[in-house]
């Protein structure tokens, strides 16, 4: 993001703005213009901006007279706003407007080459148009500065907004956010250089409140407390002069913040015109934040997508995951990178290639490529199917047969829905080592939320409710699961079963309300709390990687514990090449487990009695 770079190293701008505003002290301030042009009669901008959505004044061509408050060459304009003494005090009216002039950001001032500046008053005759709801000036002419030196004042907006529109009123207008606002999310930030910002972070609505009227309060509320800061370019995938050492993790904070409101592509957004500072509160943690260290531990990882090549040749592009052999090697890298750290016993995967358990598959190589890291000897959870249905996409158990050894066989099912959207489960029991106690490990991965039936009628369809399309397909799911597993299915009688994996939904959902209420207790909210999250989804943070517990397996976990390595990371630091330069692909990369997918490992500490 072009900006961030600017205004974390402005210093030498700040000095010339500083420099400026002596120079016009010592002159005697703003200088008079005192001529004909600059004096005739103007059309004030809170006229022509109105008090609606749209101006009152389109197709007309009017004559103002205002403050620069930017100058936006990557935008092809600069930003009018009138000076405080010409403002009309109706809080419907922004006194802001942008004029599209790509000539006069180069304008030449009487004989001397001087850019135009904020501070410098103008005056000029433009049209009156509407450009996807922003309300601009274009085709200026009869163009004159007055004057120079002028302050421009900055009107001050606060977190959350008081309504959807209030950002309206101050359209086009240099405005000031006073306070230490919470980075939400940078889904956007490589792409098109901006970021989402919120006065503390933004929980899903379904994370902390019930499907339906309460979580809508929630997502109303949210709303309402997000801001987008741009970096005034059109460009796509604008260089970038930041590494993998810069803080741009969403729940680190941002404060200082000043620039103009724009409107684009149905979100304003804040092209930020000064210096701004940047706080590392949510810093990255080198290991799982683990209080209480159990016997074993059990970890569930959504890899995202790992798909290793068609074949011993690597035939690239595969349907899903890294598009090149050189991405796959990338992706494997940090993939091991956070599975060494993890040190875990037995190791639920989702979003692995369904392609078998040969010696060419996924998760043999990521198993082989991890014992090779490791000096251990993890050893693949294998059931009696070549692999777990005809899906894309698996989920896969791998297990440290130092610890622990399997009991029983492993299983999986089959039947409605598991043969149609959610991915078979794969079961194994297990039996410590050092304990003889016994316990079953269930891996899964339900319909995602995505794809949604056309047909409103459908159940499956979105009902407005906060849980999203197929959540009727995920209770079922977690119905026939619960079932599943009360008839022992891996042949071993203990009643210590885990269900653990990404389930597509969050905690006061229906999936997993159905689960609670077939006898399973949720890890996370016991050990986490309410702020507990695994995922970001649009600025919002919530889990949708579980951890449920039969009755007495619950006693016997002393911990359970995010590791925040990648749904607070940039997309940007991932294995992917696309959309980055030679020198990006290189200096954004490292070798560690930091953005190795977009879900955050969960980590289970037990201690079997």
């Amino acid at each position: 993001m072009t900006i961030m770079v600017k205004t974390m190293t402005n210093t030498t701008n700040k000095q010339t703005l500083v420099c400026l505003a002596l120079l016009a002290a010592f002159s005697g301030g703003a200088q008079a213009h005192g001529n004909e042009a600059c004096d005739s009669t103007a059309t004030l901008i809170s006229k022509i901006q109105g008090s609606g959505k749209s101006s009152p004044m389109v197709g007309q061509q009017v004559t103002v007279r205002a403050l620069v408050s930017a100058v936006k060459p990557n935008m092809g304009g600069y930003y009018l706003q009138e000076e405080k003494s010409d403002w009309d005090n109706n809080s419907k009216t922004s006194e802001g407007i942008f004029v599209a002039d790509n000539d006069a950001v180069t304008v030449v001032k009487s004989k001397s080459k001087r850019k135009l500046q904020a501070g410098d008053l103008v005056t000029l005759t433009a049209k009156v148009e509407e450009s996807h709801d922003f309300t601009q000036l274009s085709k200026p002419s009869q163009f004159k500065v007055c004057s120079h030196g002028h302050k421009v004042d900055a009107v001050t907006v606060k977190l959350p907004l008081t309504d959807k529109y209030q950002l309206e009123t101050v359209e086009g207008m240099l405005i000031k956010l006073p306070q230490n606002l919470t980075i939400s999310d940078t889904y956007s930030f490589s792409r098109y250089g901006q970021m989402m910002l919120s006065n503390g972070r933004l929980f899903s609505p379904t994370n902390i409140a019930s499907p339906g009227k309460a979580a809508n309060k929630v997502a109303a509320a949210n709303r309402l407390n997000q801001i987008i800061i741009d970096d005034s370019s059109t460009e796509k995938n604008p260089p970038l002069s930041i590494d993998t050492n810069h803080s741009f993790r969403t729940g680190n904070h941002i404060s200082g913040i000043e620039g103009v409101v724009h409107y684009s592509f149905g979100n304003y957004l804040i092209e930020t015109t000064g210096a701004m500072e940047f706080h590392t509160d949510n810093k990255r943690l080198a290991e799982p934040p683990i209080k209480t260290k159990g016997q074993l531990r059990v970890a569930s990882f959504n890899v995202l997508n790992y798909f290793n090549g068609n074949g011993p040749k690597k035939e690239f592009p595969t349907k899903r995951g890294a598009n090149t052999l050189a991405e796959c090697e990338r992706q494997t890298i940090k993939i091991v990178a956070g599975r060494k750290v993890l040190k875990v016993d037995v190791f639920g995967l989702m979003e692995l290639e369904n392609d078998g358990y040969d010696k060419y598959s996924a998760i043999v190589e990521l198993t082989d490529k991890l014992n090779a890291a490791t000096g251990a000897n993890y050893q693949i959870v294998r059931p009696k199917s070549d692999k777990l249905g005809d899906g894309l996409i698996a989920v896969g158990m791998i297990y440290d047969s130092a610890m622990v050894e399997p009991v029983g066989t492993a299983a999986t099912l089959s039947e409605f829905p598991f043969n149609f959207k959610s991915r078979q489960p794969l079961a194994q029991s297990f039996k410590d080592k050092k304990s003889g106690e016994t316990f079953t490990v269930v891996v899964n991965h339900f319909k995602s939320k995505g794809s949604c039936p056309k047909d409103k009628t459908d159940p499956n369809a979105r009902k407005n409710d906060g849980q999203a399309c197929w959540n009727a397909l995920r209770v079922e799911s977690s119905q026939k699961l619960a079932k599943w597993l009360k008839s022992n299915p891996t042949g071993n009688n203990d009643k210590d079963i885990l269900i653990i994996g990404d389930l597509n939904a969050n905690v006061k959902e229906d999936p997993i309300t159905a689960l609670i209420g077939a006898g399973y207790q949720d890890m996370v909210a016991k050990y986490q709390g309410e702020e507990a999250y695994s995922f970001v989804y649009r600025g919002q943070v919530g889990y949708i990687d579980h951890a449920l517990a039969s009755v007495s397996m619950a006693g016997q976990i002393v911990d359970v514990a995010d590791w925040h390595i990648n749904a607070d990371e940039m997309r940007l630091t991932d294995y992917n090449l696309e959309n980055k330069s030679a020198t990006a692909q290189k200096r954004l990369f490292k070798a560690d487990a930091f953005r190795s997918s977009d879900h955050d490992p969960l980590i289970i500490e037990l201690s079997l009695k």
